[in-house]
């Protein structure tokens, strides 16, 4: 998860940027960004649930696949909440909704969770309810078909002298990254969105994404780019096909796919490619 907030409209303003899917240096003695936006965020909390943090524990999920290494840096930095705080593999939370679907008898018996989000792809395997995460994934998210389709708007835009000026200031190019999320996600929805409900779309400076890269993102095939070749499909094509190596002759009997990703139709079809016997 990403955490975004910018006004640029306002003299003096904030813009910050906090990746929650960055794995610390194993060595590093700086605080990451999410640590100090966790603390924040508990001092909010205390305020008014002193008596529910009394007695409380902090569960903070993980992308699957970071290295013990991180996890372990992460389990340091976290320590300075002052709380009791566990750490938890992301997927793993989708065993809940494997038992809430009914699942039962042998496919419960080994299960494959593919947890498709913004930043990571975490893939675990649960054998008797006992999870064991992979060490695949975890650079690839949805967040890259935003990316491409980013770099796809200045290609194709490139000659439009005041979209570039837009994207150049100091915030233009996270507006068009977001302007790109929301296409994308309402390409795979079909629920639609309006970019002018966003305070940042008001400011002049950005007026160019507004009325130029906006349009084009409406009316560009996104469903067509995320499958073709080179596309975001291939790297996620390529994730899994790892992860069936790992598994070798021992496949799933379930595959669950869980995430915002996993509402893409090619991510079902790809999963039916590379574990065809394997419902979900």
């Amino acid at each position: 998860m990403t955490a975004t907030a910018s006004w640029p409209a306002w003299p003096g303003a904030l813009h910050f940027c906090v990746n929650f899917k960055q794995a610390p240096a194993a060595l590093s003695m700086e605080t990451p960004d999410a640590v100090i936006f966790a603390q924040a965020l508990l001092t909010e909390f205390r305020t008014h649930h002193a008596d529910v943090l009394r007695y409380g524990m902090v569960f903070i999920g993980h992308p699957a696949g970071w290295s013990a290494e991180a996890v372990a840096a992460y389990g340091r930095h976290l320590a300075v909440l002052g709380v009791p705080v566990r750490l938890m593999p992301e997927s793993q939370s989708a065993l809940l909704h494997v038992r809430d679907r009914g699942r039962a008898g042998r496919q419960l018996e080994r299960v494959l969770v593919v947890d498709i989000g913004s930043s990571t792809t975490d893939c675990t395997i649960v054998e008797d309810m006992t999870p064991s995460n992979l060490p695949v994934g975890a650079d690839l998210g949805c967040r890259q078909i935003d990316e491409q389709l980013a770099a796809v708007v200045q290609d194709a835009l490139s000659h439009d002298t005041a979209l570039m000026d837009a994207l150049s200031a100091d915030g233009g190019w996270d507006l068009l990254l977001l302007a790109c999320r929301w296409a994308k996600e309402a390409a795979f929805s079909g629920v639609p969105r309006r970019i002018l409900y966003l305070q940042e779309a008001c400011d002049d400076r950005f007026r160019p994404i507004v009325t130029k890269a906006w349009p084009w993102l409406m009316s560009h095939e996104i469903p067509q780019m995320v499958s073709a070749p080179g596309g975001w499909a291939d790297s996620y094509r390529a994730v899994l096909d790892e992860v069936a190596d790992r598994l070798g002759d021992a496949p799933p009997h379930l595959v669950v796919l869980t995430g915002g990703g996993s509402r893409m139709p090619i991510a079902g079809r790809v999963r039916r490619e590379i574990f065809p016997r394997r419902s979900n």
